[in-house]
């Protein structure tokens, strides 16, 4: 199927080959017709009859002119939008940031922490940061719940960026999510099972954490998903 554009120039490339093919005939016809009339006429003022014959012709060319200026004056607008759409892709490319969610421990293995970071070449706009607990959305009251269940056994959780408005993340800045952390030593333990089990407990905790995060660039073109864990 042909372009609009292609069609416009066939169009007017077919005009104008019809125009010039009408004047050909018709100068040639006309002259005919004045050759035959000159000789039977001998009062004939050729002057005036070229004269007629070229403002004819001049006509005829400043119309086909006028058709091949609009013809060149869509094409560059054509040119004019197609660069600019190239520009504007590009500076949306230079723009484009990137989100990860990381989850670490510390090196005493005592504090583990879940943060969102910006490894992209422009600013992110966070338009959605949702934390689940257990596939529950954390809300303020289960927010007090969690804290409150695992202060009772040493381990301090936080959730940091809980927020029901927008925020942006600049080029490689990092806002932690939440981050829980083992307050009792081990050599405070008694009992070695109580030990163990509320380690257990704190190992298991990043298992019961999700998070989604939607977010897009300052264009605010397209919104992105990113998960943890990115299964979820």
């Amino acid at each position: 199927m042909l372009k609009q554009s292609n069609l416009w120039g066939i169009c007017v490339s077919i005009f104008l080959i019809i125009i010039g093919y009408v004047t050909v005939s018709f100068i040639s016809g006309f002259a005919g017709a004045i050759m035959a009339h000159i000789v039977t006429n001998k009062n004939v003022d050729i002057w005036e009859i070229l004269g007629f014959v070229t403002a004819l012709v001049s006509s005829i060319v400043a119309i086909g002119a006028l058709f091949f200026s609009i013809y060149q004056g869509r094409k560059n607008r054509q040119y004019n939008e197609r660069m600019l759409n190239q520009t504007i892709k590009h500076n949306k490319i230079s723009v484009t940031p990137i989100v990860v969610i990381d989850a670490s421990l510390d090196t005493e293995n005592t504090t583990l922490s879940i943060k969102c970071k910006n490894t992209g070449i422009g600013p992110a706009i966070i338009k959605e940061c949702k934390v689940f607990y257990d596939e529950e959305l954390v809300s303020d009251k289960l927010r007090k719940k969690i804290q409150n269940f695992y202060k009772q056994k040493g381990i301090d959780v936080s959730f940091r960026e809980i927020r029901t408005s927008e925020f942006s993340i600049a080029v490689n800045e990092e806002k932690y999510l939440f981050e829980c952390k083992d307050t009792v030593p081990p050599y405070m333990y008694t009992d070695a099972n109580d030990a163990n089990n509320i380690r257990s407990q704190f190992k298991d905790i990043p298992n019961k954490i999700s998070i989604k995060i939607k977010y897009t660039s300052m264009y605010q073109d397209k919104l992105i998903t990113v998960s943890h864990p990115s299964n979820k």
